[in-house]
């Protein structure tokens, strides 16, 4: 009959695999059990047997050649049921076993005794048993023989798999061990323990690297044995420093962590990042000290660059007569420069941290800068070279050329804005002198009652006046190409790349050209900003130029229609005088050649219209040609009862059908020419009872205009 099965089946199968045994080669130390067995019970088969969840198998057999059969016909089955032995006398005789395919068939067994292979924890793993073809008893002293037997294959087990526990935990130590050296031995940085004396026990491959030696080299060694002789005092004294740290931590168990000086291989001094702690006994005390460096040479390399990048962006921020500034979401100052902290009056550029143009501006001004922020936020559209007007609560305004750009965060979200202004008021200022002068002079000559003459006027201070806006146009242009602009993207790259600045130095091509590129730009600011002076300076001088012009040409008003005696050449160096500016910038040189005449009775200011009007148009004609070397000539002469002005120019030229039409009204050659110059100078001669003349060779040729005056003024008709 088929056995039942064991309360605690599933424990005993469980403790039966982790001897793993089953389906093990035959040993020696088993055979010698079940031979024994055989030999004192006096029976032909012995078995080891372990009863696995559907069969029995066998660890030693002796007398049958099967290694397992079915569990469901094992006697074996039925014996690890029993606490004791268990003894089959004749099976043909026992109604479990009368059926049993072994009794009725190979082997036809008839007798069967086992002791059950019982582990420490309680658990019948199989027999030792004996069996016979013949209905037998078993003596008291063969049943204890059985039993000791039996212990005796259990302790075997037992040993067996400690042996093989060992073995594997064995294995398993080496293969930790393994992967620890492995594992130190590729870290990037320096790995050592020293026993107590200090002396040291285990180092890796970077280490060795560092101190230039061998592993073989180092291991046995302190510190201060491993100093050359030849090493200088301050070199020996970095290398050994290592040894009084292992005393205090041997002394006081407590970790140190510091960043050191030490020289490698090579002597050259690296930064390392140490940390030492102690190593502890498996009684707790203290047997050595332990340590792990980090070579941080190139963060420190790198902290430096960023020290000194920061400084240059500083000394721009602080030294720059630009309003640099950086603002939040909400329109508020975070950080500014210190030309902008001057012009709000404030202490410092902490003070203007949180404020808003609103603190500082009218509300007209604010409102409108606040808006174009947004604008810049809610878009990321930035605003560039925008003229602004400024008005402060004192009444005072002033005129900016600003950019504004949206700042973005290191995840590229708009946080803010940030831009640059750069003062234009004395642009504007002399934009509006400029048209108060035009003013002036047309209600000059409107009470004068000479409307002709003011348009004549205001032609003759044109040259004057492009001066001006020539001055005017080269500091605009100078503002609007200012790489002061830059310095805001420099902050902005700056703060992108803030949470990895010793990456972005190192390795990004941008970051590594920004020291060079960023000393450039100081110079070229510094540079830019002198020039820039110095157009304003110009400015200043066409400006008071100006006033004189206006007052010279009040001073001829007061006595237009009276003839005055007048010597030729000074007439001919007033005229040179407004135009003196012009000259000088367009690098005009001008030959005098005054032949002795006597004084003309005649109308100063018309006179002075005429002449210059002919030298501003030589200066034109002159900076038309393009050729190096312009020469202006002015001559004065005395024949046939007139005195002869000539201005003569190596300009571009008048062709040959223009000579008949140049004193034409409107007619003009030039792009902003107006076409009445000539005309009125021609008219203003005749009334003088004189004439203009023009003569050219052609093209290319320059030209030469005649200014002919009667020595002998008749009446002229006003």
């Amino acid at each position: 009959m088929k056995s039942p099965l064991p309360s605690n089946e599933a424990q005993r199968i469980a403790a039966l695999h982790r001897y793993e045994i089953l389906d093990t080669a035959p040993e020696q130390q088993f055979d010698d059990i079940t031979s024994l067995a055989s030999h004192i019970c006096e029976t032909p088969i012995a078995l080891i047997s372990l009863i696995d969840e559907n069969r029995q198998w066998c660890k030693s057999k002796v007398g049958v050649s099967e290694t397992e059969i079915a569990r469901d016909i094992a006697f074996c089955a039925h014996g690890i049921l029993e606490p004791d032995v268990f003894v089959v006398n004749d099976a043909m005789a026992d109604w479990r076993f009368v059926a049993n395919p072994l009794v009725l068939g190979h082997p036809r067994l008839r007798f069967y005794a086992g002791s059950p292979l019982v582990t420490p924890d309680g658990h019948a793993l199989g027999m030792l048993c004996v069996q016979d073809h013949v209905a037998r008893q078993l003596k008291p002293e063969k049943k204890a023989a059985l039993q000791a037997l039996a212990r005796q294959v259990v302790a075997q087990l037992e040993s067996r798999r400690n042996l093989k526990e060992r073995a594997s935990a064995e294995q398993e130590l080496r293969e930790s061990q393994s992967l620890y050296y492995s594992l130190i031995d590729q870290l990037p940085g320096g790995v050592f323990r020293k026993d107590r004396d200090g002396r040291y026990v285990l180092v890796n491959s970077w280490f060795c690297k560092l101190r230039g030696k061998t592993a073989e080299e180092i291991i046995g060694k302190t510190p201060k044995d491993l100093v050359s002789p030849e090493a200088t005092p301050k070199t020996a004294q970095y290398l050994s420093n290592g040894g009084s740290h292992h005393e205090d931590i041997v002394r006081t168990g407590k970790t140190i962590e510091i960043e050191e000086l030490y020289p490698d291989a090579n002597l050259e001094m690296r930064h390392l990042h140490v940390i030492k702690s102690p190593v502890f006994a498996a009684d707790g005390s203290i047997m050595g000290t332990q340590g792990i460096a980090l070579d941080i040479t190139r963060h420190k390399k790198a902290e430096a660059a960023l020290s000194y990048e920061r400084d240059l962006l500083y000394a721009l921020l602080n030294s720059s007569e630009e309003k640099i500034y950086f603002k939040d979401l909400e329109s508020r100052f975070v950080r500014c420069s210190e030309a902008m902290a001057r012009q709000f009056k404030v202490a410092g550029v902490n003070d203007l941290t949180g404020k808003r143009d609103s603190d500082f501006f009218t509300s007209a001004h604010a409102n409108e800068a606040y808006e174009d922020e947004q604008r810049i936020i809610r878009t990321g559209e930035p605003i560039i070279n925008k003229t602004e007007k400024e008005t402060w609560p004192d009444g005072r305004v002033t005129w900016v050329l600003t950019s504004k750009l949206p700042f973005r965060n290191v995840e590229g979200k708009i946080a803010g804005t940030f831009g640059t202004s750069k003062d234009i008021t004395p642009i504007k200022e002399a934009e509006e002198k400029l048209d108060q002068v035009h003013k002036k002079l047309m209600q000059a000559s409107r009470q004068a009652g000479m409307a002709e003459v003011a348009t004549s006027v205001l032609h003759n201070v044109g040259n004057v006046l492009n001066s001006v806006n020539v001055s005017s146009s080269l500091i605009t242009e100078k503002v609007r190409n200012s790489k002061v602009a830059n310095v805001a993207k420099i902050a902005s790259l700056l703060q992108a790349n803030e949470k990895d600045f010793a990456g972005f130095f190192n390795n990004d091509p941008k970051g590594q050209q920004l020291p060079g590129y960023l000393t450039m730009l100081a110079t070229h600011l510094a540079q830019e900003q002198e020039e820039i002076l110095g157009e304003v300076k110009s400015l200043a001088d066409h400006i008071i130029h100006i006033k004189e012009i206006v007052a010279m040409q009040q001073d001829y008003a007061k006595s237009a229609g009276i003839r005055e005696s007048l010597e030729v050449s000074d007439l001919v160096e007033d005229a040179l005088r407004m135009n003196t500016g012009a000259m000088a910038r367009h690098q005009v040189t001008v030959l005098r050649d005054f032949a002795k005449v006597p004084p003309i009775l005649t109308e100063k200011h018309k006179v002075l219209q005429i002449l210059v009007n002919l030298i501003r148009n030589a200066k034109y004609a002159c900076d038309d040609s393009g050729r190096d070397g312009k020469l202006i000539s002015l001559r004065i002469r005395n024949g046939d009862g007139r005195v002869k002005i000539s201005v003569a120019d190596n300009g571009i030229g008048i062709p040959s059908e223009n000579l008949t039409r140049i004193f034409n009204h409107g007619f003009t050659t030039r792009k902003d020419g107006h076409g009445f110059g000539l005309h009125s100078g021609a008219l203003a001669a005749k009334e003088l009872g004189g004439e203009l003349r023009a003569a050219s060779e052609g093209p290319g040729c320059g030209a030469t205009f005649t200014l002919e005056l009667p020595a002998v003024q008749p009446d002229s008709k006003p």
